[in-house]
């Protein structure tokens, strides 16, 4: 049986609605209603409002629907705004999970997963204020996903997690660390107080048609300072075939493709400039001009997202009439494509 879902009533567009019911936050992150059974905290920080609901439109959010949710180890109501702002709260939450843990806020959400379905998804997007200062070090905030079993727990600054299905491809939790697909920078924060975050990101996990339990963790690790969000939406069930459900958070946006005017060169030739910005590794480059190769690079460094580059063509050696560049950029989030016409 579906549980009735509604967002808080009263919400102004763009504002965030704190709020200590779990029903209004599943029904935030969910794209079809009738997935869900059941809501509840398993958790909350004895102060504050560690959950929200908000139709803010900001760092690539909502992703499916006009709402998403927020969960936090601080305060919600303050999710947004300018980075300069330093977000540092003390929920007095203790140590709950481990001995390390801090203002643990965990959302359990039932589903039924329907006949013929068998992998759910869910998109996140993790933010801290201990970007850039303290990466991969105690004081280390994460987000964990499990499926079934909640049996994650802190010990130093180490998070064990056998049943996280919310995974960097170290194994470690969503966190700010600066390695890999899913490394924190500022640019992915902007829009929020936030001073680092992930790239958006998706998560998976296979799940067998029948009842489940959701298990959303979001938690300061070490102290109960410098606090850390997590935005939430686009909860579904899917049928995947095989190979297309693989547990892990994948980084999901792909790059954008910036073309500006040409600029002729004292050659003669003609310099086709474009810009590439990537919230995640970018794996190949490449430019055809008429469906001939004409630039390619690959074997970027990971840190090496955003970047502009040249292409010198020799147009009076061409034949009369329209010719097209075309440009592809490949990251995780696949291939995406840009062209860019002229004539001869």
């Amino acid at each position: 049986m579906a549980l009735c879902l509604a967002a808080p009533a009263g919400i102004a567009h763009g504002a965030v609605a704190p709020t200590r019911d779990a029903a209004p936050i599943a029904a935030a992150i969910v794209v079809d209603p009738a997935l869900v059974t059941g809501a509840s905290f398993v958790q909350l920080p004895p102060l504050g409002i560690s959950a929200a609901v908000t139709s803010k439109a900001a760092a690539r959010f909502p992703r499916a629907g006009g709402s998403y949710a927020i969960l936090s180890t601080g305060n919600t109501g303050g999710t947004f705004g300018a980075s300069w702002r330093n977000m540092s709260t003390d929920n007095e939450g203790g140590a709950t999970h481990g001995d390390t843990s801090r203002d643990v806020t965990v959302l359990k959400i039932d589903v039924m997963v329907p006949a013929g379905a068998n992998c759910l998804d869910l998109d996140q997007r993790f933010l801290s204020e201990e970007f850039p200062e303290f990466p991969g070090i105690i004081y280390n905030d994460g987000f964990v996903a499990e499926l079934d079993v909640h049996d994650w727990k802190t010990i130093g600054s180490t998070v064990i997690a056998p049943h996280n299905f919310a995974f960097r491809t170290d194994g470690t939790p969503l966190n700010v660390r600066t390695s890999g697909d899913t490394s924190a920078n500022d640019t992915n924060a902007r829009g929020t107080v936030f001073d680092g975050a992930t790239p958006l990101v998706r998560t998976s996990t296979p799940a067998a048609p029948g009842p489940h339990s959701l298990y959303l963790s979001l938690f300061d690790q070490g102290d109960a300072t410098y606090d850390s969000a997590v935005l939430l939406d686009r909860l579904v069930a899917r049928r995947a075939r095989r190979g297309t459900c693989a547990l892990g958070a994948f980084p999901i946006v792909k790059p954008d493709i910036t073309l500006a005017k040409p600029r002729v060169l004292a050659n003669g030739s003609t310099n086709f400039r474009a810009r590439v910005s990537s919230e995640s590794s970018i794996a190949r480059v490449v430019v055809r001009l008429d469906g001939a190769p004409v630039y390619a690079r690959t074997n970027f460094p990971d840190n090496e997202r955003n970047f502009g580059f040249n292409v010198p063509i020799d147009i009076a050696s061409l034949g009369r009439g329209t010719h097209q560049l075309t440009y592809v950029v490949v990251n995780r989030a696949g291939a995406t494509t840009a062209t860019r016409k002229f004539r001869r």
